[in-house]
C-alpha cells in the first residue's frame, strides 16, 4: 500500500466516483432549486450590503464584493 501507483489509482477512483453526484446536484440546483437552497441564496445576498462590506467586515478591494 505504500506504492505511488496505489495512491494515484485510489485518488482517481474517488474523484471519478464522486464527480457525477456533484454534477447532477449542480444541474438540479441551477434548473430547479429547492426552497432551502433559494433561502440560502436570499440570505447570502442580503448579508452583502451596498457599501462593500460582508457581514460587517469591509474589504479594501471591490473584487471581493459578490
Amino acid at each position: 500500500m505504500s506504492s505511488k501507483y496505489f495512491w494515484a489509482v485510489l485518488f482517481v477512483t474517488v474523484v471519478v466516483a464522486l464527480t457525477p453526484r456533484f454534477v447532477i446536484k449542480l444541474i438540479q440546483n441551477k434548473i430547479n432549486p429547492g426552497l432551502v437552497y433559494e433561502e440560502a441564496l436570499r440570505r447570502k445576498s442580503r448579508s452583502i450590503s451596498m457599501n462593500g462590506s460582508v457581514n460587517g467586515v469591509s474589504f479594501p478591494c471591490s473584487r471581493f464584493v459578490l
